[in-house]
Order: C-alpha cells, then structure tokens, then sequence
C-alpha cells in the first residue's frame, strides 16, 4: 500500500499511512525500515521533498518514482557503488 501510494500518487503521508494500519509513525517507518539517507540523493537532486509528516514526488521524480518507492520496500537492500536495478 506505502508503494502503492507513491507510485501511483507521488505522495505519502506518513501520519494517515500509520493511522490506516493502526500503527504509531515511529512503527511505520520501522515497519517500512524507511530512513532518510536512503533517498538523500533524490532529495539533493529535487525528484523528492521531504517534511517530517509527508515525502512528495515531484513531477521530474515521477521519471524515477519506482527508485523512490524502493526506499519503502524493506526486502530491497541498498548497496554503496551500484548501479539502480530498476533502470
């Protein structure tokens, strides 16, 4: 569902996603093993935005909403010096 979001609606609202499944926002983005640096180049490049409460896509990042979305996928493992498997 958090990928779904992203992917479909470039947003995702951190406290209404918590909320939906009944979970504190601390539990979601553990749930989701989320952690900021792992789109710091995204944010740096302006695909994303990031506030405490919300990550939003923007239009440029819709090209790379699925490198986006990843960062939600806790089966996904990020590795230092490779290139995207989703290009």
């Amino acid at each position: 569902d958090t990928i779904n979001q992203i992917m479909c609606n470039g947003t995702l609202n951190f406290e209404q996603m918590a909320d939906k499944y009944h979970l504190s926002i601390n539990d979601f983005m553990e749930l989701t093993q989320f952690n900021p640096p792992k789109i710091k180049l995204l944010l740096e490049d302006g695909l994303v935005e990031l506030t405490d409460d919300q990550l939003r896509v923007t239009a440029e990042g819709m090209l790379v909403v699925r490198n986006v979305a990843v960062a939600f996928d806790p089966a996904y493992t990020f590795k230092e010096g490779q290139y995207s498997t989703t290009i």
